[in-house]
C-alpha cells in the first residue's frame, strides 16, 4: 500500500487571500460581509464639547476571534445619553474595528444611532437603548477603540512561554 500527496500550485488552485478587499487590506474594508459584532454599554455627555465612551465584548467573523473592547473620545454637539445595551456592526477585521473613527450620533429618548466613518467611508453602525432626553440630540465625535482578543492572549502566553524556554535552554555539545 502506498500514499502519495502532490501540491498543485497552478494559478487556478491558489487562493487570493486579499481579493475580498481589492488586494489592499490596509486601506479597504471587506465587501464580502465579513464584520465585527460588538455588544456592550456606553455613555455620551456633550453640551457643545464633551466626551463619550463604551465597552463590552466583540466577535469578529473575519479573524474568527472574540474578546473585549473599550472606546473613548471627544464629542461636539448636544448629546446626553447612556446605553444600557448597544450593538455595533463594523466592516472588516479586528484591526478595522480597533481603530479611530469619526462618528455622527443621533439620539431620541431611549434610542441612539451612531454611524462610524473612516477614510470618508461608512464603516459601521451602533444602535443603543438606554436613558436619554425626550428631545432630538445630535453630536459628532472622534473615538479610538482598543480591542484585546483570545488570539492576542494566546499570542502573549506563547511569547512568554517561548521566552521562558529560551532563557532555560541547555546547550548540548557532542562528546570528544
Amino acid at each position: 500500500m502506498s500514499f502519495s500527496c502532490e501540491y498543485d500550485n497552478t494559478a487556478e488552485h491558489l487562493q487570493n487571500v486579499y481579493g475580498h478587499v481589492g488586494n489592499d487590506p490596509v486601506n479597504k474594508a471587506d465587501s464580502n460581509g465579513l464584520f465585527t459584532v460588538a455588544v456592550g454599554m456606553g455613555a455620551s455627555y456633550s453640551t457643545v464639547v464633551g466626551m463619550e465612551g463604551s465597552g463590552g465584548v466583540y466577535v469578529n467573523t473575519t479573524d474568527r476571534d472574540a474578546g473585549v473592547y473599550g472606546t473613548g473620545g471627544n464629542s461636539w454637539g448636544a448629546n446626553i445619553s447612556g446605553s444600557i445595551i448597544e450593538g455595533s456592526f463594523i466592516r472588516g477585521n479586528v484591526e478595522n474595528f480597533a481603530s479611530s473613527f469619526d462618528n455622527v450620533n443621533m439620539v431620541l429618548g431611549p434610542v441612539s444611532l451612531t454611524t462610524h466613518y473612516s477614510g470618508g467611508e461608512v464603516q459601521g453602525i451602533t444602535i443603543g437603548f438606554g436613558p436619554g432626553l425626550p428631545i432630538p440630540q445630535v453630536s459628532v465625535s472622534q473615538t479610538n477603540t482598543v480591542a484585546v482578543g483570545v488570539r492576542d492572549f494566546a499570542d502573549w502566553i506563547n511569547d512568554r512561554f517561548a521566552e521562558s524556554m529560551n532563557s532555560h535552554s541547555i546547550n548540548v555539545s557532542p562528546c570528544r
